[in-house]
C-alpha cells in the first residue's frame, strides 16, 4: 500500500494546476458531488481512507470487494464514499480528481481516456477544455499510484472491461504526447 506521504504527494500533483482553469462544477451544478442518492459515490483507492476518514463532507460505507466488480486481488473491505455536497478540494479523492478522465492500459502502456462508465448524469466538459499540464500531472499521478499492485490490477481490470465491451475510447493523454511536447 502507498504511504500517507506518497498519497499526499500524489494529491499535490493535482492540486496546483486547475484542470480547466475554472470550477467545472459551475457547468453542471456539481452533478458528480450531489450526495442525495445513496447509490451515488465513489470507491476510494487503497490508502485514501486513512487520509479522508475524518472529513465531515464524506460518509463512508464499507463493502466487500468480492460482492462488487473488483479484480480478484481486491479482497475484503473496500470503502465506498458518499459526498455530502461541498468537499475540501485539496483533499478530494483521486477518482474525483481524475474524472472525466480515466486511467487505461493500451498495449501495457498507460494512457488517459475519457471515462466510459455509465452515470446518471453527463459531464459537460469537452475533452479539449482539459488543461494539458493538469493531464500531465494526472498521468504522473496514475503512474505513481500503479506502484500499488491493487491499483495497477484495478486499472488492468477496468481496461479489459472497456475492451470486452468494445467501447470507443477518446484518448486524452499518453506518453507519446508527453514526449512530443
Amino acid at each position: 500500500m502507498l504511504s500517507n506521504k506518497e498519497i499526499r504527494y500524489i494529491y499535490s500533483l493535482t492540486n496546483d494546476t486547475a484542470f480547466t482553469g475554472f470550477d467545472c462544477g459551475t457547468l453542471c451544478d456539481r452533478a458528480c458531488c450531489q450526495g442525495t442518492d445513496q447509490e451515488m459515490g465513489i470507491y476510494l483507492l487503497p490508502g485514501e481512507e486513512i487520509i479522508l476518514n475524518t472529513q465531515p463532507w464524506l460518509q463512508f460505507q464499507y463493502q466487500e470487494a468480492e460482492d462488487y466488480d473488483f479484480p480478484p486481488s481486491w479482497n475484503g473491505p473496500v470503502v465506498f464514499a458518499h459526498c455530502r455536497g461541498n468537499c475540501t478540494r485539496h483533499l478530494r479523492p483521486m477518482q474525483c480528481r481524475t474524472f472525466p478522465a480515466a486511467p487505461h492500459l493500451k498495449d501495457d502502456k498507460l494512457i488517459l481516456v475519457r471515462e466510459t462508465i455509465e452515470l446518471p448524469y453527463v459531464c459537460p466538459l469537452s475533452p479539449d477544455a482539459l488543461n494539458s499540464q493538469y493531464l500531465a500531472n494526472l498521468y504522473l499521478s496514475w503512474q505513481l499510484l500503479m506502484k500499488d499492485y491493487r491499483i495497477k490490477d484495478l486499472v488492468i481490470w477496468d481496461s479489459k472491461l472497456r475492451l470486452e465491451d468494445n467501447l470507443s475510447l477518446k484518448i486524452l493523454y499518453s506518453a507519446s504526447l508527453l514526449q512530443n511536447s
